[in-house]
């Protein structure tokens, strides 16, 4: 069912959310509080009886003429784990899109594709990892400075406009950014010779990882050993859509349902 919320039903949703993946209530309340309510919260039952929640936030996939949603933070009470509730949800899910014309994408965690396929998922998006280790010369004049949600969703949406590219409105970017700034990952800005690019990354031991970026491929390989540099670590691993030219390592990476794969599909900017 599809789940009215109001503030008393945001405690429940909080709790449950608390119980299924142990996050503290002070990162749950950056998106319940906020943003809830302008999701589709499909459960498994009524107030005061919920056991399983999903969100489903609406965004626009470029070159599909109906609207679509991103699932986000699905969980279920563990006590009730392996009994099929998440399954029946999902299936409401479909039925809904089926009756309203919609679509969804989702990334599954890691090592739950295989699930979502039988569910009746197919790929949607596939991505392509590049590996950076030996430096470029320094790139002189290169600047990293924070960005604002309004910046960010303005420089991603003109970059990645082709078909099957995820776009969000800056509400739910601005949700992103400050999620990312909690997990204590890398979002900024890069100035070099006038041009603007963003960039989402994360920092483990001597690797970054760049999740998303509208720094062009050959750009990121002439800035490497800046970046190499500036966050003092050895290797650089970047995601790019896969028709990006180049040889990368292609891994699938979104499925969807009621939505045809493309080859220039992007969602980079993903919330998990």
């Amino acid at each position: 069912m599809i789940l009215n919320v109001n503030d008393a039903v945001i405690l429940e949703l909080t709790d449950l959310w608390e119980k299924g993946f142990g996050d503290t209530r002070e990162y749950i309340d950056l998106f319940l509080k906020q943003y809830a309510k302008s999701s589709l919260v499909f459960t498994d039952g009524e107030p005061g009886n919920i056991k399983c929640a999903a969100y489903l936030i609406p965004c626009k996939v470029i070159g599909l003429d109906k609207p679509a949603y991103y699932g986000y933070a699905a969980t279920v009470l563990p006590s009730e784990r392996r009994n099929g509730i998440f399954k029946r949800i999902l299936s409401e899910m479909f039925e809904f899109m089926d009756k309203n014309n919609s679509a969804l994408v989702q990334v599954p965690a890691e090592g739950l594709f295989d699930y979502y396929y039988r569910a009746g998922f197919t790929d949607f998006c596939r991505r392509k990892r590049f590996i950076f280790e030996e430096a470029e010369p320094i790139c002189a004049g290169l600047k990293f400075l924070p960005v604002s949600g309004e910046e960010y969703c303005r420089l991603r949406n003109d970059c990645f406009n082709s078909k099957g590219c995820v776009q969000w409105s800056k509400e739910y970017v601005d949700y992103a950014l400050n999620e990312i700034k909690y997990c204590n990952d890398i979002c900024g800005k890069l100035v070099y010779d006038g041009e603007e690019y963003v960039i989402h990354a994360s920092k483990k031991e001597n690797e970054l990882t760049i999740h998303e970026t509208t720094v062009p491929i050959e750009k990121l390989k002439l800035f490497s050993g800046a970046l190499l540099k500036y966050f003092n670590v050895d290797k650089i691993i970047s995601y790019y859509p896969e028709n990006t030219c180049g040889d990368g390592a292609v891994e699938i990476y979104a499925l969807g349902y009621g939505v045809d794969y493309s080859s220039s599909a992007w969602l980079g900017l993903s919330m998990l």
